[in-house]
């Protein structure tokens, strides 16, 4: 499957490189609809970005929010239940210089990111006093580069898609709540993490120029 979104990425980048239209250029852009075409059965992220282009450069922000939840049930022997839910939310703003082609345009740059994600986690076997609760609540920041091209579909509309490299930085809080046999327990964790990785092409936007 990767191989295959691979050369059909290269032959689009062909195919628009040989094209006679060239791109007019809008000073606003409208990113919505972001989904990773390598992780179709992961949890859906919507997003919504925003571009402002001056001479060759252009500042972007955008902002992403993300929710999961699952719940297992099971009474055959005995009662059992587990559940987890949780949301994340991210704000990024960048800078990017961009290169315009014939129905195709070149990007890249620097950019920020910040979030907040907090996770809930409950287990509760045979009875209401054998419960364990878990809340994190995880900070991050994470500055990074990219590179990411562009197809115009028409000269308002574009899809995009663009790798990155990141470090990011994290601190999570963790708050674990525990009764067995009617005696209550509180325990307070923390969690430190710096992390460098890189996202592969894969991240897809549909673009609206103005």
């Amino acid at each position: 499957m990767k191989k295959l979104t691979f050369t059909i990425f290269i032959l689009l980048s062909v195919l628009s490189l040989t094209k006679s239209q060239t791109i007019t250029e809008k000073k606003n852009e409208l990113n919505l609809g972001f989904f990773n075409i390598f992780e179709l059965t992961s949890s859906p992220e919507l997003g919504i970005g925003y571009k402002r282009q001056f001479n060759k450069f252009a500042f972007r922000f955008s902002t992403t929010y993300l929710y999961e939840n699952s719940e297992y049930l099971a009474d055959k022997y005995g009662y059992y239940r587990w559940s987890a839910h949780g949301y994340e939310v991210t704000t990024k703003l960048g800078l990017e210089k961009f290169k315009n082609y014939t129905k195709t345009q070149i990007y890249y740059g620097l950019e920020l990111q910040t979030s907040y994600e907090q996770n809930n986690y409950e287990e509760n076997i045979s009875s209401d006093y054998d419960i364990w609760k878990e809340e994190r609540k995880t900070y991050g920041i994470s500055p990074s580069i990219f590179l990411g091209v562009k197809f115009f579909i028409i000269d308002n509309i574009s899809i995009s898609t663009e790798l990155n490299t990141s470090c990011s930085f994290t601190k999570t809080i963790i708050k674990i709540y525990s009764d067995h046999t009617n005696s209550d327990r509180v325990e307070n964790a923390y969690d430190n993490e710096i992390k460098i990785s890189l996202q592969p092409i894969g991240l897809i936007s549909l673009n609206f120029h103005f």
